[in-house]
């Protein structure tokens, strides 16, 4: 009597296993995403720890933080958008192209090869101003800032997030941003005390109640609300959902207030990623894929699940909830505003 002995598998048998195959990946990818990023996250909270150290670091060699951004006097000559002229060093006053303060902390970073390369009598360069306001778009190829086009392509990595989706140059934008405060106090947002805006948004204010604005410097003896209740830095991606340009240049400042954030706008609440509609563009902006009220700029956002991380002045890391209460949000962004406050971990 002859046996046969069967070799392989039934369609039926290989259909099932792939079946099981395939629930078992369906199973095991949303882990592994969730694991990379966490891995992500954590390397944010790292970059946030270097950057905050730096300004730590700065602070003890100048009794000072680094000015939010800086405008000296005739650095606004031939800028493409300006409301000062020449100046752009008073209050109000603002151009194309003001220096972030991510400019002067990179001495504290081992980039001091970097800084050494800087022309501080000429503007910042960004391949992208992407303005929403001026509809303007493209680099900012004025005289002045293509003097310093090569060194604004160099961002160090501690200055990008990992979860934040490439938009723009690599080296050419940053994902994080220094607190500026509180927004001006009007009738429906009134504010409880400290140093109020002075001006309509922190890249053209002398005076704010948190920690980056324009032409003037923190010291630690003036964070009276206490270093583990003011925030120091905030997320700040440079890709923004509905919006197709990067923001947020390395060095490059204008009126949309990048690489500096606030609680809120006036009357407008801005808190953790808030929805883009709402700071996207002013409406009928040809620019934008949605009309709002608001900028690109001044506002905190990642691409982290749930919220934001962020470096308060004591240089601890804390993540953000989205779901934060409007009172801490605020309170956290007050330097001496008196308020008592507590992050929920």
């Amino acid at each position: 009597m002859r046996f046969r002995y069967r070799v392989g598998f039934t369609l039926v048998e290989l259909l099932v296993v792939i079946a099981i195959i395939g629930i078992l990946v369906g199973l095991l990818l949303p882990a592994v995403q969730a694991a990379r990023e966490a891995a992500r996250r954590m390397q944010c909270s790292n970059n946030l720890k270097n950057i905050a150290l730096a300004m730590h670091n700065y602070e003890s060699a100048y009794k000072m933080f680094p000015a939010g951004v800086t405008s000296w006097r005739g650095r606004c000559v031939g800028a493409t958008n300006t409301n000062s002229g020449t100046d752009g060093e008073q209050n109000n006053q603002f151009c194309d192209g003001m220096w972030s303060w991510s400019a002067h902390v990179l001495p504290f970073m081992e980039a001091n090869a970097l800084y050494q390369q800087i022309n501080f009598n000429n503007r910042p360069w960004t391949s992208e101003r992407g303005d929403a306001w001026f509809y303007t778009t493209g680099p900012d190829n004025t005289a002045s800032s293509l003097v310093n086009q090569q060194v604004s392509r160099l961002a160090p990595p501690s200055f990008q997030c990992p979860s934040t989706p490439q938009l723009g140059e690599l080296g050419g934008f940053k994902d994080y941003a220094m607190n500026a405060g509180q927004g001006q106090s009007t009738a429906a947002a009134p504010y409880t005390g400290g140093n109020n805006l002075s001006s309509c948004c922190p890249e053209r204010a002398v005076t704010a109640n948190g920690i980056g604005y324009k032409n003037r410097n923190v010291k630690l003896g003036q964070i009276s609300d206490g270093t583990s209740n003011t925030f120091l830095l905030v997320e700040q991606a440079k890709s923004i959902p509905k919006w197709r340009f990067p923001t947020n240049p390395m060095f490059w400042t204008n009126h949309q207030s990048q690489g500096l954030s606030l609680s809120n706008q006036g009357s407008t609440p801005l808190p953790p990623n808030q929805e883009p509609v709402f700071q996207v563009s002013r409406p009928g902006s040809p620019l934008s894929n949605a009309a709002g009220i608001g900028l690109v700029g001044r506002c905190s956002r990642s691409f982290h699940t749930g919220g934001i991380n962020s470096a308060l002045c004591d240089g601890s890391v804390q993540f953000i909830s989205n779901t934060i209460a409007t009172i801490p949000w605020r309170g956290l962004h007050t330097r001496d505003g008196g308020e008592v406050v507590s992050i929920e971990n």
